[in-house]
């Protein structure tokens, strides 16, 4: 069964002990809430007395702002921290790509100096990785 929620409305008859919600009274606390959230952006407190209803929905809008703030954050973070992830791995990948093993028995002059060639990339790569200055 699916529920239209734009359209559903919500029972009258609540069990004993609990009070029904209305239309205006859903739309009050959604409201308080969101003074809550604007309030965290503009640095400023709440208005409502402390051992309120209001106070606390004024604070939960406080509190759920600040930590969809911290969440957008840490996802940006980690976006740049996979950024400069994989471009380590093709920096590692091209000094690996250019390093061979060195076995005299198999190199004539000219193959020396390829693997050289290709030793003095791979150095001039990672250098700025490993934080040192280019120095083949």
């Amino acid at each position: 069964m699916t529920i239209d929620h734009k359209t559903a409305k919500a029972p009258r008859t609540v069990p004993d002990g609990q009070t029904p919600l209305d239309d205006k009274l859903n739309h009050r606390l959604l409201d308080v809430i969101r003074e809550g959230e604007a309030a965290r952006d503009a640095g400023t407190g709440s208005p409502y007395h402390g051992h309120s209803l209001e106070h606390c929905l004024h604070a939960t809008g406080w509190v759920s702002r600040d930590l969809r703030l911290a969440l957008n954050e840490s996802h940006a973070r980690a976006e740049a921290a996979e950024a400069e992830r994989d471009a380590a791995i093709a920096t590692a990948r091209i000094a690996y790509d250019a390093l061979r093993e060195l076995n005299p028995d198999n190199y004539d002059h000219n193959d020396v100096c390829q693997v050289n060639d290709g030793s003095v990339e791979a150095i001039l790569t990672l250098a700025p990785l490993m934080g040192s200055p280019a120095q083949p």
